[in-house]
């Protein structure tokens, strides 16, 4: 549900979910876990609850993928938080693979010279050669 919340970059309805909505990006887990009911408030009485959805779309391995979040629930309302599906694709045969990055070169650039520890390897020496004798 945090994750959700902060997904919603403190929009979302008036009341209870803006609330918990800017206790999510803010940082503030006391603010947002008193908004939810406390830490002893069993889930069927958290006000907000994750919004799911079947899907009998296959996965890789050809299992359907299951539940998958869609948003945030609140008093039947959806409000949605993924605006982007992603899947991953395989590259058509023949496609070049991903080109180098314009106007770098690699090979011919020069490395930094490592620097000194200075100050940081003569206080490490000085504790080491004490707890030596």
């Amino acid at each position: 549900m945090w994750r959700e919340l902060r997904r919603l970059k403190g929009g979302g309805p008036e009341g209870v979910v803006a609330e918990l909505s800017a206790a999510a990006d803010q940082g503030d887990w006391q603010a947002f876990v008193k908004g939810m009911g406390g830490p002893l408030a069993p889930r069927k009485d958290h006000p907000l609850k994750l919004a799911r959805a079947w899907s009998d779309q296959p996965g890789v391995y050809g299992e359907p993928l299951g539940w998958q979040i869609e948003g945030v629930e609140y008093a039947n309302l959806l409000i949605p938080t993924r605006f982007v599906q992603w899947r991953i694709e395989r590259r058509p045969l023949g496609t070049p693979p991903l080109g180098r990055i314009p106007d770098a070169d690699f090979e011919n650039s020069a490395m930094p010279e490592p620097c000194p520890l200075g100050l940081v390897s003569i206080t490490v020496r000085s504790h080491y050669k004490s707890t030596m004798r």
